[in-house]
């Protein structure tokens, strides 16, 4: 089952975490951030956030990775949007999306987050912006699930602000 097989995951990720001091330095963020998302994956945000703030200090020892930190700055993103936190996920997503705009990055996730946040603090307008450019990034780079997400949102944008057939026809384009 599926439940099962994330309970095995998750065991892998905590094992992993124990292997600290065998795993080059380098590579420990992305342990971190693999085991963040398991922890997602099984509904326990507190532990996320803890794991990639862990990964997030752990790079500011590295040379720089621009994917792994955009990816964790995203990860931390969408973990303080849940939280109610749409300041720190707002500044997190942008530096999310300069840091990807800086090194040729794919931006579609971090364009996701900041819509997230716009349309959780009910801006409206600047959610359907940066949603319908996270829609056109998405389908430009083939990833259609981002996509998907991106239309739904948007959807979600149209809803409220009392559009229902374009909400309808952007939930029917989705999939």
């Amino acid at each position: 089952s599926s439940e099962g097989d994330t309970a095995e995951m998750t065991r892998w990720s905590e094992h992993a975490l124990l292997a600290r001091d065998v795993v080059a330095a380098e590579l420990w963020p992305q342990v971190l951030l693999c085991a963040e998302r398991m922890q997602l994956i099984r509904g326990d945000r507190a532990r996320a956030r803890l794991l990639i703030e862990e990964a997030l200090e752990a790079l500011q020892e590295l040379e720089p990775q621009p994917t792994i930190e955009a990816l964790c700055l995203s990860e931390l993103s969408w973990i303080s949007c849940e939280d109610g936190d749409y300041e720190r996920a707002r500044r997190l997503g942008e530096r999310s999306l300069e840091l990807r705009t800086e090194h040729g990055l794919l931006r579609s996730r971090a364009l996701l987050d900041l819509g997230h946040v716009a349309v959780l603090m009910g801006e409206l307008e600047q959610a359907r912006r940066v949603l319908e450019e996270a829609r056109v990034s998405s389908l430009d780079q083939e990833r259609a699930g981002n996509a998907a997400y991106a239309a739904r949102m948007l959807a979600q944008v149209a809803r409220r602000g009392g559009e229902y057939d374009e909400a309808a026809e952007l939930l029917c384009n989705a999939a």
